[in-house]
């Protein structure tokens, strides 16, 4: 006969990392692989993140030998962003052994709202007052007269004419140059060659989404999750952060994500106009950011 010491068992979680809003709840199956003697096996919960709001059973807390239990997780509408470590630890009486499986829940933040858009694309109302369609969302000045179609009695106005061409020319000039660098009119129209538009250029915040999504390995639909992301990005291509850091190289980007609970995922990805895309695959999890400057 063997002894109870002789009595092993393992304790696995169905889905390592589990990713939620604040206010959200999920249940991930918890299987106990025994061998030897059966004996029951106590199942407890173990958490390191005190008063976040989360609220972490497991569900039958005694197991006979190999069987299955479910881990019950809810997140508090009130629970900070981040990733937040529990451990569900199997003990038996009489023995020395114990197993414990980790799973991770990534409270995500909830997306904001988009402002909602004008049905006429944004370019009706203001056609209709003299002004220009507007450009990624922003109203343009209002329309000024074509400077190459001046009337005869503007053109024998004398100095005080040529001085309010000058004027008029400033006006147009500046905002050119204002909608050009806030929109890049002139590298998207024209075009700017790979070197531009793989050039960061100075120092800038670029801000955008990124999405979690988690592929359960038990079957069944995926769990996602998006939310509002920024970067920080130097004029070297360096990415500083936060979460997101790496490098920018000819337009390849590099570099890993940092979760709260210290662990990375590697990232890679394009940067090309203004806009930096950096992802994560794998065959449970995928990790994706979308970044405009």
């Amino acid at each position: 006969m063997k002894g109870n010491w002789e009595f092993d068992f393992t304790v696995r979680a169905g889905s390592p990392v589990v990713a939620l809003s604040p206010g959200g709840s999920a249940s991930i199956p918890i299987t106990v692989e025994a061998q030897g003697q059966a004996q029951p096996v106590q199942l407890g919960v173990a958490t390191d993140w005190g008063g976040a709001g989360i609220v972490a059973e497991v569900a039958p807390n005694v197991v006979p030998g190999s069987g299955a239990a479910m881990l019950h997780v809810v997140v508090s509408a009130a629970t900070p962003p981040g990733s937040y470590m529990i451990g569900v630890q199997g003990t038996t009486t009489g023995t020395f052994k114990t197993s414990q499986a980790t799973v991770t829940v990534v409270v995500t933040p909830k997306p904001t709202q988009d402002q909602p858009e004008d049905n006429d694309g944004g370019g009706g109302q203001e056609a209709a007052q003299g002004g220009q369609p507007s450009v990624a969302g922003k109203k343009s000045p209002a329309a000024r007269p074509a400077y190459g179609k001046m009337s005869a009695a503007s053109a024998h106005r004398g100095p005080a004419g040529f001085i309010m061409t000058l004027v008029m020319l400033g006006v147009f000039g500046f905002g050119l140059y204002y909608l050009n660098q806030q929109y890049n009119l002139i590298d998207t129209i024209f075009g700017s060659g790979t070197t531009q538009s793989t050039d960061p250029g100075g120092a800038s915040t670029y801000t955008g989404t990124q999405t979690f999504t988690i592929y359960s390995q038990m079957g069944g639909s995926p769990m996602s999750n998006s939310g509002p992301a920024s970067v920080q990005i130097d004029g070297a291509g360096d990415v500083l952060g936060p979460v997101l850091f790496g490098k920018i190289t000819n337009g390849v980007f590099t570099g890993e994500a940092h979760t709260n609970d210290g662990a990375s995922y590697p990232m890679t990805g394009t940067f090309s106009y203004g806009t930096l895309k950096a992802e994560y695959r794998s065959n449970s999890v995928s990790w994706v950011w979308t970044l405009h400057k």
